[in-house]
């Protein structure tokens, strides 16, 4: 039954290219998005922040983000849009799509997430519709 839930799942998904901005400090991410709203440039404010990565996070699928808040307004934003100021656990975000894709291909780690998400699924959707019964032995 697990192959065959597995082999269910697409190997593609709709994926939007985000450029981020994290910052940990409330002030500070306002007065970037305020910087953003002057027309300073989103990449050149991403490298300030973040020298290693310049905020490049790539390409992400849909329901692959541990902050959903962050992931529902990445899809809802055009290419090239920036969002507000999003806190959450980690610190304040300013999330830029850069592109969107509506059939890519999953990686490997996606696709594994996917599958582990489906078998989860089918497990509870079991659960909830079996009658258990513990029958006492006499």
């Amino acid at each position: 039954m697990r192959d065959q839930i597995l082999a269910e799942v697409p190997n593609t998904a709709e994926h939007v290219y985000l450029h981020q901005i994290l910052l940990f400090d409330a002030d500070q991410a306002n007065q970037v998005y305020v910087e953003l709203q002057s027309g300073r440039d989103f990449a050149t404010l991403a490298s300030n922040n973040d020298p290693v990565t310049r905020g490049d996070l790539g390409w992400i699928p849909r329901n692959y983000l541990p902050h959903k808040v962050i992931e529902e307004e990445a899809f809802r934003l055009q290419p090239g849009e920036y969002s507000q100021v999003i806190e959450t656990s980690v610190g304040f975000h300013i999330i830029q799509v850069v592109a969107i894709e509506n059939d890519r291909l999953l990686s490997p780690e996606a696709r594994l997430l996917r599958q582990e998400q489906a078998i989860r699924d089918w497990v509870a959707l079991r659960r909830e519709t079996s009658n258990i019964e513990i029958l006492a032995l006499e």
